[in-house]
């Protein structure tokens, strides 16, 4: 894909496509966190081991070959940490939408504006470079942090949807939130 970039800077961290020797900080990642993000309970198999994360990734990457996703490895801009990933997955060339898929595996920068600022860099590459006009993301209805990004992004609340994932024995509802081209426009032009 020609419209595909190996590397996006931000003011605090940078993102490059995701590559199989990532494996090992997502796996580190997940072994040392106190508290696993939510939205891995609903996506993740199990205990993770590096053959697992190895094998997401070459699958991953396989989708991006197809031009089906676009996922990136996030790192620290001062020190090169690891942070998490972040794609643009589901991608609707016809349509010109995608769902937008962000963790932050690595607790230090959880709690300090990086999903905000992840999020931001990857609006304005599936918007202006892409050439998207619908970013939509989906989550358990009660991540509260997620609801107030999505508000804060300028996203709009789409629905529920209702027991969406079935999880521990029981069923849990996800909402969905969506952002068109205008819209981020339209809160870019206001930010200036």
């Amino acid at each position: 894909m020609n419209r595909k970039s190996e590397f996006l800077l931000g003011d605090r961290m940078c993102m490059r496509l995701i590559k199989i020797k990532d494996a090992s900080d997502i796996l580190h990642c997940l072994n040392t966190a106190s508290e696993v993000p939510s939205n891995l309970n609903f996506f993740s198999g199990g205990i993770p081991t590096l053959a697992k994360e190895v094998g997401w990734i070459r699958s991953t990457i396989r989708r991006m070959r197809d031009e089906e996703e676009l996922v990136f490895s996030i790192f620290s801009r001062d020190r090169k940490q690891f942070i998490g990933t972040v794609g643009l997955l589901e991608i609707d060339w016809q349509n010109k939408n995608a769902r937008v898929g962000i963790t932050i595996l690595n607790e230090e920068f959880r709690g300090h504006g990086y999903a905000h600022e992840i999020l931001d860099l990857t609006h304005g590459y599936g918007f202006e470079i892409l050439g998207l006009n619908k970013i939509f993301m989906s989550f358990y209805f009660e991540n509260m942090k997620m609801h107030r990004i999505a508000d804060r992004l300028g996203y709009r609340k789409a629905g529920v949807l209702k027991e969406e994932y079935f999880l521990k024995g029981k069923w849990l509802d996800f909402v969905r939130y969506e952002l068109t081209a205008k819209e981020y426009q339209k809160r870019i032009q206001g930010a200036q």
